[in-house]
C-alpha cells in the first residue's frame, strides 16, 4: 500500500482522474477530501491505485486528510497588487482573487515618482500596469494575470474547447467594462453613456441572456472566470443605468445566485478590498501618476 507520506507529495485518487493537488489548489483540499463522506460504491477498476479495495481507499482517504491536518502547507508568499487606489484594470483582478480564495496585498501608487520606479527596476514589461506579484513571478497585462490565475485556481474550464468559449465571454466583457472606465476622464460623458447603454442592451446583455436559459453558469456547468466577469460587468453596468437588467431576468437571476457565494458576499460588504465608484480623488490620482495634464477623452 502507498504510505501516506508518499501519497501527499505525489496525490492520491479516490476515483477516475480525479488527483488530490495538495500545493496548487490548497484553499479547495479540504472541501475535496471531505467528497469521501458521500461517495457511492463504485466499480472496482475505478478505484487507484488499482490495487486497493473500496474500504481500503476511503479508509487511507480518511488517515490522508489527518495527516494533512497535522503538517504545514507549504504556500508561496502573499499576492502583492500595483496599481492606484481605485478600480481600473485591477478591479477584475481582485474580483477573481477572491473568489478564488487569495489573500492579497495592495501597494498603491500615488505619486509619479513611484510608477517611475517600478518602470526604472525593470518591472513593466510595456510600461503599463497592473503589476501583480504573484508565485515569485512579476505579471503584466490584464488578460494574462486573469488567464494565469483563471488557471491556477481551476476557474478556467475543464478543456480546450470550454477555455475558448470562457475567453470569447470574458474579452466581450472586458470591452463593455473598459467603455465604463473611461467614463471619469471623459470631457463630455453624455454621448459616451448613450452608446454604452446601447450596446450593453443591444449587443452584450443579450447574448448573456441567451446563454444563461436553463444553466446555472456560463460555461461546462462550473464557475469560471467569465462568470466573475460578467457579475463584476452588470453590477457596474447597474451603478450607472438603474434597473438595466429588467429586460434580461436570466442575468438578474444569474447576479443573485453569485452574489449568494460566501466570498464574494464578503466582498460586496463595506470595509472590503472592492473599491468604490471612481471619484474625482481617483481622476486626480490617476492624472498625477501618468503625468496627464487634461482629461485625455
Amino acid at each position: 500500500m502507498m504510505s501516506s507520506a508518499k501519497m501527499l507529495m505525489t496525490g492520491f485518487s479516490i476515483g477516475r482522474n480525479q488527483p488530490i493537488e495538495i500545493i496548487r489548489r490548497p484553499p479547495r483540499l479540504q472541501q475535496f477530501l471531505w467528497r469521501s463522506s458521500i461517495i457511492q460504491r463504485p466499480e472496482p477498476h475505478l478505484l487507484c491505485p488499482p490495487h486497493l479495495d473500496f474500504s481500503t481507499a476511503v479508509t487511507t482517504v480518511h488517515s490522508f486528510t489527518d495527516l494533512i491536518s497535522k503538517i504545514p502547507l507549504v504556500m508561496a508568499g502573499k499576492v502583492v497588487l500595483h496599481y492606484v487606489n481605485g478600480r481600473g484594470r485591477m478591479e477584475s483582478i481582485r474580483w477573481l482573487l477572491t473568489v478564488a480564495e487569495v489573500d492579497f496585498d495592495e501597494v498603491h501608487l500615488t505619486t509619479r515618482d513611484q510608477y517611475k520606479k517600478l518602470l526604472s527596476d525593470g518591472h513593466l514589461m510595456f510600461q503599463q500596469i497592473p503589476l501583480v506579484e504573484i508565485d515569485g513571478m512579476k505579471l503584466i497585462q490584464t488578460k494574462a494575470i486573469l488567464n494565469y490565475i483563471a488557471e491556477k485556481y481551476n476557474l478556467h474550464g475543464k478543456d480546450l474547447k470550454d477555455r475558448v468559449m470562457i475567453n470569447m465571454y470574458s474579452e466581450g466583457l472586458m470591452d463593455l467594462m473598459e467603455m465604463i472606465m473611461l467614463l471619469p476622464f471623459t470631457k463630455d460623458p453624455k454621448p459616451k453613456l448613450d452608446n454604452i447603454q446601447a450596446k450593453a442592451t443591444e449587443r452584450y446583455l443579450p447574448v448573456f441572456e441567451k446563454v444563461l436559459s436553463g444553466q446555472i453558469y456560463l460555461v461546462g456547468g462550473k464557475l469560471s472566470v467569465a462568470d466573475v466577469l460578467l457579475l463584476e460587468c452588470t453590477l457596474m453596468l447597474e451603478e450607472i443605468f438603474v434597473g438595466i437588467l429588467g429586460g434580461f431576468p436570466n442575468v438578474k437571476a444569474f447576479q443573485g445566485r453569485m452574489t449568494m457565494i460566501p466570498a464574494i458576499d464578503s466582498f460586496l460588504k463595506p470595509g472590503s478590498k472592492r473599491k468604490p465608484k471612481p471619484d474625482d480623488q481617483y481622476v486626480k490620482s490617476v492624472m498625477e501618476v501618468f503625468d496627464l495634464k487634461s482629461l485625455p477623452f
